[in-house]
């Protein structure tokens, strides 16, 4: 008897396969493999006989914004064929479960520039790696908070900052005295671009701003899409003459006029085709940039 009922509860959960055959496991339709629009990368047959031809490279000394500098084009740079460590110093708190570190060290005038992830800038020489001064900008009430710092610039002398707890703040670069600092009610997850005066932040809100880089006013101010989901961190805006281009992390590549923020045009950097949910968030997360009249940009859903 007590073999019984452990066979019968077995006829009872698979009893329904038992009796169905393979055709009615089909649902009627066509099939189309998941697999059909993946692509890989294969070079066109038509360019195979093309060259490619670079300018000498040229040496690099600086590297004074995220993206090297305001237009993000850096070239054909010239670098040792033999790297190696030179020094190794520590600059700051890194990563914790409150804070995350996003932003990138700046390089200007023989000294190295970082901001860790509770706001304090450090200035390091650059051939010995020895500390020259170091400021904690975090405000009273922000300072037991967990925050993610936005990033550097370094223009004419002076160090732009922006932080994730809403200030842009400008620095002497030679002493890291405060010069100003300026409140605009929003985080920032990238790093400033500088140029012609003025000093251009993206916030987490997608809005972007205009601040004269002397006293820190706001010059202009222009909003993009919203977006409810984007990457950690961001990417800056590039600026070349009179046109910035501002990538929003809704994926929207817009190109507007410095001095007065007027939109000059707009693209979408959105994929039509979503395959999965990663790819849905459109976030422009690299820097774009400006290389001779043509911008360059990318999104995570794979549009360039």
């Amino acid at each position: 008897m007590s073999l019984i009922v452990p066979i019968l509860m077995v006829l009872a959960l698979t009893g329904c396969d038992i009796f169905v055959t393979e055709a009615e496991y089909h649902l009627p339709g066509d099939r189309i493999s998941v697999l059909l629009n993946s692509r890989t990368i294969e070079a066109s047959p038509e360019l195979a006989d093309a060259r490619i031809l670079l300018p000498a490279p040229s040496p690099n000394d600086e590297w004074p914004q995220a993206g090297g500098y305001p237009n993000h084009a850096m070239h054909h740079m010239e670098i040792g064929g033999n790297l190696a460590r030179v020094w190794k110093t520590d600059f700051g708190t890194g990563t914790s479960d409150d804070s995350r570190f996003v932003s990138e060290p700046v390089i200007a005038r023989g000294i190295v520039f970082a901001v860790d992830t509770e706001s304090r800038v450090t200035a390091i020489n650059a051939e010995t790696g020895k500390e020259i001064w170091s400021k904690f900008l975090a405000p009273e009430s922000e300072e037991d908070d967990g925050h993610i710092s936005g990033g550097l610039a370094f223009y004419r002398n002076r160090l732009y900052l922006t932080t994730g707890f809403g200030d842009v703040i400008s620095l002497d670069a030679a002493s890291g005295e405060e010069i100003w600092r300026e409140y605009i009610r929003s985080p920032m997850r990238s790093g400033p671009s500088v140029r012609s005066g003025r000093v251009f932040v993206l916030t987490v809100d997608n809005r972007i701003l205009s601040l004269n880089a002397e006293n820190g006013s706001i010059l202009w101010e222009q909003e993009g899409i919203g977006d409810g989901a984007s990457l950690l961190g961001g990417a800056s805006p590039a600026v070349d003459g009179t046109t910035i281009v501002v990538p929003f992390s809704s994926g929207e590549l817009v190109a507007m006029d410095i001095e007065t923020g007027r939109m000059l045009w707009s693209d979408s950097l959105t994929a039509i085709r979503r395959t999965n949910s990663v790819a849905s968030l459109a976030h422009i997360r690299g820097n774009p940039i400006i290389d001779r009249g043509r911008v360059y940009a990318i999104s995570h859903a794979g549009i360039m």
